[in-house]
């Protein structure tokens, strides 16, 4: 469910009811797609109203996320926030953990190159791939180097200690190939 004015999240509810694991958002911002398009949060109050019982899953596209904290943390039980924008302001999060006890969670995105990436930062027990060239547009095509990042997560030495979640361009022939713990 995008973060946006022009949602219509009743009608997902209908769609769907109670039947998903968990309700995933997704919150996009100027500095992020370019597009100026403001989050709309009061869908945080209708989306727990609908779905009371279900963890919200959040993803912040955005290189600002601090500027989006205080409006969803009461609403989110998990935030994504891309690995680049998390080690540049780590100690924020560490704090959201602490004060807030909610989880955070990294997002890596398939077209980029992370050989660096062999270990994840403390606390961190939740990946968000995005399997597609474009975030934040619905209906594109699964790009499949996402198979060869979560081949390299799943050699982790603490492999165990986090889970992974693949976002994009799935459906059902793609499922049962994937191996994660979430979609």
């Amino acid at each position: 469910i995008y973060l946006n004015k022009n949602e219509k999240v009743k009608d997902i509810y209908n769609l769907v009811e109670l039947y998903p694991d968990f309700i995933h958002l997704d919150l996009i911002d100027k500095t992020f797609s370019g597009k100026d398009e403001s989050p709309y949060f009061e869908n945080l109050k209708l989306i727990k109203k609908l779905w009371p019982t279900h963890k919200i899953h959040l993803h912040i596209m955005s290189t600002k996320p601090e500027k989006y904290i205080e409006n969803i943390i009461d609403f989110t039980d998990l935030i994504f926030v891309h690995y680049e924008v998390y080690l540049e302001k780590y100690k924020l999060f560490e704090e959201i953990i602490k004060i807030k006890n909610k989880k955070i969670g990294i997002a890596l995105h398939v077209k980029n190159n992370y050989e660096e990436l062999n270990y994840l930062p403390n606390n961190i027990n939740e990946i968000l791939i995005l399997a597609i060239n474009n975030p934040g547009i619905s209906g594109q095509v699964f790009d499949n180097r996402t198979h060869g990042l979560i081949n390299k997560l799943n050699v982790f030495p603490d492999r165990k200690k986090f889970n992974i979640t693949i976002d994009g361009g799935i459906n059902e022939k793609l499922i049962s190939k994937l191996n994660c713990e979430r979609v």
